[in-house]
């Protein structure tokens, strides 16, 4: 609760953000907060950014009130109020309250260009977890059950679908096999391994390519979870939901697929032509420059969907 000291000073939170939103971009969004404390507000008045902004210094709680009264028009007890549930919900802490972004750590990660990565941070370092246990279980089930419902009813998003597809591109279908895969075991490669940065420039096979994408990215079997939707299984797993990881391919010298970009597509084992041509000097500058990629004959790249 608010300390009713008019001397005591606050200020708006260091770790307050300000950003725009909406359809248009136009509406304001303020997120404040850390870990089950974060909160995210829209600001449909332009006076409300005006006050905090002028928040931005330590001011008199007296002042605070003063200013509230006059840019929001506020009465005394509702400035009160306003003030009080700002520093509750954590826009605005004591003057002296320490600084995350003042550390030499904090400092160094701004310097080194990762702002983002910090904000990231200090947003979820005191977020509580479930835990694993019955009672953890417990909240998660009802958790999700009550989501499940409100996809039901309409009131939410429904979940996201376990594929991606390009519906109207051209797909080339890729060869099923098993002939790589069955010929080596789990010691043989895991000792032929390497790192390689100096490639022979020659066409790949495309049915060693067609394997390597199948065990690598593909489906191996899907589920059906009832209210839960489809989920698909993959040789390589995913963090507890659907599986986010989509690979799109730059080709350069694979047997029987033109130059491009294509879309791996995970339900039909093919590949989604998103462009045609040639895009070495793109991954030749995402590499870092570095010389070997000028001899792959494909390129792959990993995207996640935020949403799954």
């Amino acid at each position: 609760m608010l300390n009713l000291d008019l001397e005591r000073e606050l200020r708006l939170a260091p770790t307050v953000q300000f950003r725009l939103g909406g359809d248009d971009w136009r509406a304001i969004e303020l997120v404040a907060g850390e870990g089950d404390r974060r909160v995210q507000a829209t600001l449909d008045e332009p006076a409300i950014v005006r006050f905090l902004l002028a928040l931005r210094r330590p001011v008199r709680v007296g002042a605070a009130l003063e200013l509230a009264e006059a840019e929001l028009g506020h009465q005394r007890q509702q400035a009160l109020g306003f003030i009080a549930m700002l520093e509750e919900r954590g826009v605005l802490v004591a003057a002296n309250a320490p600084n995350p972004y003042a550390s030499e750590a904090a400092q160094r990660w701004i310097r080194w260009g990762w702002r983002d990565a910090l904000d990231y941070h200090l947003s979820v370092r005191n977020m509580r977890f479930s835990s694993g246990d019955a009672e953890g279980m417990a909240e998660q089930v009802a958790a999700l059950g009550e989501q499940l419902r409100a996809a039901h009813s309409g009131a939410a998003e429904p979940s996201p679908g376990p594929y991606k597809d390009y519906p109207d591109a051209p797909r080339i279908a890729l060869p099923k096999s098993r002939e790589q895969i069955d010929a080596a075991t789990v010691g043989r490669a895991l000792y032929k391994r390497r790192t390689c940065r100096k490639f022979n420039g020659r066409t790949l096979d495309k049915a060693v390519f067609a394997e390597l994408m199948q065990h690598s990215f593909g489906l191996t079997s899907e589920l059906d979870l009832g209210d839960m939707g489809p989920h698909v299984r993959r040789t390589t797993p995913s963090g507890g939901a659907r599986h986010p990881v989509e690979v799109y391919a730059v080709v350069f010298r694979v047997e029987d697929v033109a130059p491009g970009l294509y879309h791996y597509s995970v339900r039909e084992h093919g590949l989604e032509q998103l462009r045609e041509g040639d895009f070495s000097q793109q991954v030749y500058h995402l590499g870092h420059q570095q010389t070997g990629l000028q001899n792959v004959s494909a390129a792959l790249f990993f995207t996640a969907r935020w949403d799954r």
